[in-house]
């Protein structure tokens, strides 16, 4: 099976190395602003690390989301804070759209913050397992950008010189 990615050099040259938000215990929280679109990607099956597929044969697929946070790890050198959210679960999907949905918006933007928290475990549905983790998560859009009231702007003068460019005004 042949799959197409299209990636963007930059992102793929610095990319790397951003830890994954931790969730090990109820109350564990993971809150940051988003600083690159969020990206769907093949999933990874956890024991082998080969793509993932469903029994039909489509891939697994997962969201992330990059935060910057205020988490440090002082066992990784030079830890910028960045940790990466995985929406891998139905869970925590469900609380990521009530989230974007009480937010009002249409989806999640760079520059919006997301704070996620572990709340509990759902009721296990085999008996001796553990029930799947629950998530609450808040989204804020970040603010609008603010538009000039008389329109766009126009080039500056040192960009167009002392003369006036000829579809500046209308010969009419």
């Amino acid at each position: 099976m042949s799959e197409n990615y299209q990636h963007d050099s930059d992102k793929w040259l610095m990319s790397g190395g951003i830890p994954w938000g931790k969730f090990d215990d109820f109350g564990d929280s993971l809150a940051g602003t988003i600083t690159e679109e969020p990206e769907v990607r093949h999933s990874r099956d956890y024991d082998s690390g080969e793509p993932a597929y469903w029994p039909d044969g489509n891939p697994q697929t997962e969201l992330v989301i990059v935060l910057q946070t205020t988490q440090r790890d002082p066992e990784v050198e030079d830890d910028d804070g960045r940790r990466q959210f995985v929406v891998n679960s139905g869970a925590k999907k469900a609380a990521l759209r009530d989230a974007v949905r009480t937010a009002k918006v249409g989806g999640l933007s760079v520059g919006g913050t997301l704070p996620v928290t572990y709340t509990h475990d759902a009721e296990p549905k085999k008996r001796g397992y553990r029930g799947a983790k629950q998530f609450k998560a808040v989204y804020t859009p970040p603010a609008p950008r603010e538009v000039p009231v008389d329109g766009p702007p126009r080039r500056p003068e040192a960009v167009r010189g002392d003369q006036p460019l000829p579809y500046d005004d209308p010969p009419f």
